[in-house]
């Protein structure tokens, strides 16, 4: 082997370690890459893993929110539905009654009506005033069932101070009347009663029905 030739060998053997060594490091950086960027991935993982789990903790706190507020609200509904029907009971019941006590009813109901508004109007029982016309309306049922006892038993107690009739039209109401007096109307009527009644008794009502004894 010449110089020549020693030297070629030379800058060969070289440039395979030089080559070996390059492809080691690029092997080990590459390897560093390989982990670092699995050491990533797990980072990443883990952060949206506890995102994921906190949007889950949130959702699942807000379903628990509107789950309760719905509850509450089908709870509320229930609630008022229970006491409608207990006052729209206590309608039935006045309009059940018998015949004598609702024809009783009626005639107190009216009478009280009807001094209130001759009360309003300063009118006492004077034979020397021209007594004060009224008209009642009654709903078909009563029209046809209580209207004349009623207005004839009426008219005697209101002798010289009110003369009282029945109206011509039919009142869209469950019992009980309307009194009319010129431009006067005083709603008589069983719901009328009922409802005037509610708010004072709701509370109670309540407390009878929804108490946990």
């Amino acid at each position: 082997m010449n110089g020549l030739d020693k030297i070629l060998a030379k800058i060969k053997a070289d440039a395979n370690a030089e080559k070996e060594k390059l492809i080691r490091s690029a092997i080990s950086a590459s390897a560093k890459i390989d982990t670092e960027t699995e050491s990533q991935i797990k980072d990443i993982e883990e952060i949206c893993s506890i995102r994921r789990k906190e949007r889950d903790s949130r959702t699942l706190s807000i379903a628990k929110s509107n789950g309760e507020r719905l509850k509450k609200q089908i709870i509320l509904k229930t609630k008022r539905r229970l006491l409608d029907n207990t006052f729209s009971m206590a309608e039935d019941h006045l309009c059940k009654q018998s015949p004598e006590q609702y024809t009783a009813f009626l005639i107190g109901l009216i009478d009280h009506s009807i001094q209130n508004i001759l009360h309003s109007m300063d009118r006492e029982v004077d034979l020397g005033v021209k007594p004060v016309c009224f008209t009642v309306k009654f709903n078909e049922k009563d029209t046809a069932r209580y209207s004349a006892s009623v207005l004839k038993e009426l008219a005697s107690q209101n002798t010289g101070s009110a003369i009282v009739k029945a109206d011509k039209s039919i009142a869209h109401i469950k019992g009980g009347a309307i009194v009319l007096c010129g431009d006067i109307e005083m709603n008589c009527s069983i719901e009328a009663i009922v409802e005037a009644k509610r708010s004072s008794l709701e509370a109670h009502a309540a407390d009878i029905l929804f108490s946990k004894a």
